[in-house]
């Protein structure tokens, strides 16, 4: 009988010191993912900010870029409505925001 208490106590070590390997292990690794999350997190956050900067700036030089090009169009429509003895056209906003020509 004492054997089998040896041997069952031995077994249930073994299963204790598994489990236990087991959690550690789990724990361990769901720091290390939890670590890399945040710093993918991280990266994620400042190539958005620089993407955003990046198309903000972009887009306020497409907008002067098109201000330009309809300013020049203005001056072709002012130059010709002159040639052709015309009253220069105006320029504004409709109610849909379009430029009048």
């Amino acid at each position: 009988m004492g054997a089998q208490i040896e041997t069952l106590l031995a077994v249930v070590s073994a299963i204790g010191a598994l489990i236990l390997a087991t959690a550690t292990l789990v724990w361990f690794i769901s720091e290390q993912f939890k670590k890399n999350r945040e710093e993918f997190w991280k990266g994620i956050s400042s190539l958005h900010n620089t993407i955003t900067s990046m198309l903000g700036n972009h887009e306020k030089e497409d907008d002067r870029r098109f201000e330009r090009l309809s300013d020049q169009i203005h001056d072709v429509e002012r130059r010709n409505a002159r040639k052709d003895g015309r009253p220069p056209p105006t320029r504004g906003n409709d109610d849909n925001g379009n430029h009048n020509k």
